[in-house]
């Protein structure tokens, strides 16, 4: 580590998973992690590199997120990932690639690209450049994925599927794990499920960042058939506002309204609300039975996906 620090949880830390991440708020302090006793070889071998970051600043220049040189004085023999004038940019060599997208302040962003590993510095003409913001879960794969792959790396925020040996691990890419009060484990639609008896029975997992609406906004879905598995899939946009598919099968909609971001971290919660009370029209109800294979996705899916999950 060089003049770089962890930040850890906290209700508005931007954060993904249970953990740390590097935290990285002065690029003239030179901050940065070297991995230097690692040789990742990517001779003739295909790769896939992967990060959250947080930017904290507007960017005119280059700043760092990820390099790797053949040595610390190489100028040209880098592989490098930065932010370039405010656009992200990638370099192998003199092989490079700037992206589309302007890099917004203060927006979680995930980002998918022989010698030292840098993290928070790149090396480009003999200059080093360093990034401002927090950086997390970096992740190096010897292959490279496809750009499904990538998005659902990107996208899925958490995955439970419940199944044993560890059944409210989250199996995403987030290790967004969970916790169980007068749950028990049951034979499920996929493997092992989840089964909630009442008031006291719920699951929680708390690392999802909370929206809120100024209004009541409400869709009524149909009659729910009971010891039978039903599959349902809610989604947002601003444009549809919420859909609700059954089986895989489109319902309905809400129509366009919008959400305000919280700010700040919030549970995930299944079977009872029990952060919550009643209110305005939902009432804090306890649910009876079982859940299986809970995914949580950060975009709205559309139909054609609803429907591969529902048969799944």
């Amino acid at each position: 580590m060089n003049s770089a620090s962890y930040f850890s949880t906290t209700n508005s830390q931007p954060f993904v998973g249970y953990g740390r991440g590097l935290s990285l708020l002065s690029s003239s302090s030179s901050q940065y992690m070297r991995v230097s006793s690692l040789f990742l070889d990517l001779t003739y071998r295909s790769f896939t590199i992967e990060a959250w970051i947080f930017s904290t600043t507007v960017y005119s220049g280059d700043y760092g997120i990820f390099s790797q040189c053949q040595c610390t004085t190489c100028s040209n023999q880098c592989l490098y990932f930065l932010v370039r004038g405010g656009y992200l940019f990638a370099g192998f060599t003199h092989n490079d690639i700037s992206g589309s997208q302007n890099l917004i302040n203060n927006l979680c962003a995930y980002q998918g690209i022989n010698g030292t590993i840098d993290i928070n510095s790149t090396l480009v003409l003999s200059i080093r450049n360093y990034f401002n913001g927090y950086i997390d879960n970096v992740k190096i794969t010897t292959c490279a994925k496809t750009s499904d792959e990538i998005l659902t790396a990107a996208t899925l925020a958490g995955y439970f599927s419940f199944d044993t040996p560890s059944p409210y691990n989250d199996n995403g890419p987030n290790s967004v794990n969970g916790t169980q009060n007068s749950a028990v484990i049951v034979s499920g639609r996929v493997n092992q499920a989840i089964h909630f008896s009442g008031s006291s029975s719920y699951f929680y997992a708390y690392d999802f960042f909370a929206r809120w609406s100024s209004s009541w906004i409400i869709l009524v879905g149909p009659y729910l058939t009971t010891n039978t598995w039903t599959h349902i899939s809610v989604t947002y946009s601003y444009t549809n506002g919420l859909s609700l598919y059954v089986n895989g099968g489109y319902f309905g909609q809400t129509g366009s309204f919008t959400f305000t971001n919280s700010g700040y971290i919030t549970y995930l919660q299944l079977g009872f609300m029990y952060t919550c009370s009643s209110s305005g029209s939902v009432s804090n109800s306890a649910y009876q039975g079982s859940v299986d294979e809970v995914y949580v996705h950060s975009r709205e899916l559309t139909q054609a996906e609803a429907t591969t999950l529902a048969s799944s």
